[in-house]
């Protein structure tokens, strides 16, 4: 299926040689299916979209967002690990240092990267249908075709590990950030516009059906056509643009209802199932990170785990930190977290049982 429809779209590119000059630069976008959301939760089209149209000016926006940061097929790369200032996409992660290129994919393109030993190296590959066709892991030299892609521009995001420390994040940023390169990419940089007032008003409308979810499971596909559930894939593009899927990256999703800012909160987190490493992360109900220091607890970082692989964290604020040897602030009201196990025993993580976070008395 899928290289039989790639086939087609090249086709139809072929054949628009005869037609006008004005449209041979018209971008060929694969078309998300007409998805019939009257009966959801949360219908986007009674704030102003489709799903469809939602889901493709999310990818857009993070696209034409790197594209003013830097340019088309050149990496914009984050200094250091995911601030609260941070607004170019909801829910970062804060374990990874990011790269952020949005590429012209029309005639393919070489991706070059490298080599980082043990270090964690992964690459993303999003189209504008929010599908990903490619992940890959490690260094060296990567190959796209045209046909490998069914929208015009894709955004090629890669995430490396760090351990958070001044002089492993400098490494990052002096050694090996400076080889990332794309080459051989067509240079057109004509990625259709975005409403952003209006993307933010479906986007909020949409968030608090995302929040109920308990996971994001199977939710990240290569291709439109295997997704199974629209409804609930167009919420986790609402809130976790981006994501990977299940045997790259796991999520998820927790924190204690009607949770308050500063309050004492305490968990014990069973042991995760994760090959490299995992982290529990906080935002506020904006799904953005509310600080700066101690928003994280990761494996990364220097958990403290029991014999048995679980950890106790306590919530709240600084007064709260004595409660646990791991410890996370939560100064804004309707704060959540996202549970991650990167590259996860995917059927021990679907099994894995998010704690009760429990107000401390």
């Amino acid at each position: 299926m899928k290289t039989s429809f790639f086939a087609i779209r090249r086709v139809i590119a072929i054949l628009c040689t005869t037609t006008p000059l004005a449209l041979l630069s018209a971008p060929v976008v694969a078309e998300i299916p007409d998805i019939d959301s009257s009966g959801w939760a949360v219908d986007p089209r009674g704030f102003g979209m489709s799903a469809g149209d939602y889901i493709r000016a999310e990818s857009r926006a993070v696209f034409a967002d790197f594209l003013s940061r830097s340019a088309i097929n050149k990496f914009y790369h984050f200094k250091g690990l995911s601030s609260a200032a941070d607004k170019w996409v909801v829910s970062p992660n804060n374990d990874t240092i990011y790269s952020i290129a949005t590429v012209n994919a029309r005639k393919g393109f070489t991706l070059k990267l490298p080599d980082v030993g043990d270090r964690f190296i992964g690459t993303q590959i999003i189209t504008e249908n929010h599908m990903t066709p490619f992940y890959v892991y490690g260094g060296g030299t990567h190959e796209f075709s045209a046909d490998d892609f069914d929208t015009d521009f894709v955004g090629v995001g890669v995430r490396i590990g760090t351990d958070g420390t001044p002089g492993d994040i400098k490494k990052v940023v002096e050694e090996l950030q400076p080889q990332y390169a794309i080459e051989g990419a067509a240079t057109e940089a004509d990625l259709p516009p975005v409403d952003k007032d209006a993307l933010v008003k479906v986007r909020n409308a949409l968030i608090p059906e995302y929040s109920k979810l308990p996971n994001t499971f199977g939710v990240m596909v290569k291709h439109t056509e295997d997704v199974k559930d629209w409804e609930r894939f167009t919420y986790v593009t609402a809130g976790a643009w981006g994501l990977s899927a299940d045997e790259n990256a796991m999520y998820a999703i927790g924190g204690p209802a009607n949770a308050k800012g500063d309050v004492c909160y305490t968990a014990t987190f069973p042991k995760v199932p994760a090959k490299a490493f995992f982290s529990v992360t906080l935002y506020g109900p904006d799904k953005y990170l509310m600080t700066d220091k101690d928003n994280i607890v990761s494996s990364n970082r220097g958990v403290v785990t029991k014999d048995d692989g679980s950890f106790d964290v306590a919530f709240g604020g600084e007064a709260c930190r004595k409660l646990a040897p791991n410890y996370a602030a939560t100064p804004k009201n309707g704060w959540s977290f996202l549970l991650r196990a990167y590259r996860p025993d995917v059927a021990a993580f679907k099994a894995y049982k998010v704690p009760e976070i429990t107000e401390a008395r």
